[in-house]
């Protein structure tokens, strides 16, 4: 098997992403107005928080933008992903909102329930035993030790199941117990790998915000502070998701034996 280091992936994902971006130049910047305009125009109506006395309407119209977010944010990846393993350099109607569209989608979903009802169970039980307890000191600790907790059974599970988005984004069904144990013995590399290849877009997002800040000054910066997160992630958050998408890829090709094996 080919040895997996941090560089040789974190490398290829940025290559690959590059290349995605030259084949798909409008399909980036669509996805960059697309988020852009959603935030700006949710910050512009309904303000960062919402108001106690919104209507039914506005909350509707707060939904549709939150749903157009999301959309982006499966239809970006999925083509990434289709980019990358099968040389498809254009979308194609055989996915766009179609099976592959809602698998994906209904992988994600799943996925996002299991870890909340962990959630809930670990944070549950964290507060009946910290209830229990007289001392501040020790509910403290319970709390601590709870969270710790949670956050690792959470990133064990996504990351042991995270090779099923690229076998659900190239086409194929199945794969869930094939992709835990695809993974066995690489949760950690594929954590900190993801993380090293967003590194230089969380240095890049933290530069554009200094930047903005001593460029237009403090009171100005403040000011439009909701306007400035809504573009910068309009910017960071498409780029991050085809590196991430890439990362991925990586590791599929190299770690996805069972589940290549899959009817």
């Amino acid at each position: 098997m080919e040895e997996l280091t941090f560089g040789s992936c974190v490398w290829e994902s940025w290559l690959q992403g590059g290349r995605f971006v030259r084949h798909n130049p409008l399909t980036v910047i669509a996805a960059i107005v697309v988020l852009a305009a959603s935030g700006v125009i949710a910050i512009t109506q309904y303000g960062v928080h919402p108001s106690p006395s919104a209507t039914l309407t506005s909350g509707l119209v707060r939904l549709a933008l939150e749903l157009v977010k999301v959309i982006v944010m499966i239809m970006l990846p999925v083509q990434v992903m289709r980019h990358a393993m099968l040389e498809e350099h254009e979308s194609s109607a055989s996915w766009l909102f179609g099976k592959i569209f809602w698998r994906y989608l209904w992988v994600g979903l799943l996925l996002v329930i299991i870890c909340i009802a962990i959630l809930a169970l670990v944070f549950g039980g964290g507060f009946l035993l910290a209830h229990s307890l007289e001392s501040r000191v020790l509910r403290s600790f319970v709390w601590i030790v709870g969270g710790v907790v949670a956050v690792c059974l959470v990133t064990i599970l996504w990351t042991r199941l995270s090779l099923l988005f690229c076998h659900v984004a190239i086409g194929r069904t199945g794969g869930w117990r094939a992709s835990w144990h695809d993974t066995r013995g690489h949760v950690w590399r594929i954590g900190l790998s993801h993380l090293l290849t967003a590194l230089p877009i969380q240095i890049c997002a933290i530069a554009l915000i200094l930047g903005a800040y001593f460029l237009f000054g403090r009171t100005f910066f403040s000011a439009a502070l909701p306007y400035w997160v809504a573009v910068g992630q309009s910017l960071t958050l498409p780029v991050g998701l085809i590196v991430g998408s890439t990362c991925l890829v990586w590791f599929y090709r190299r770690l996805a034996n069972t589940l290549l094996d899959l009817p």
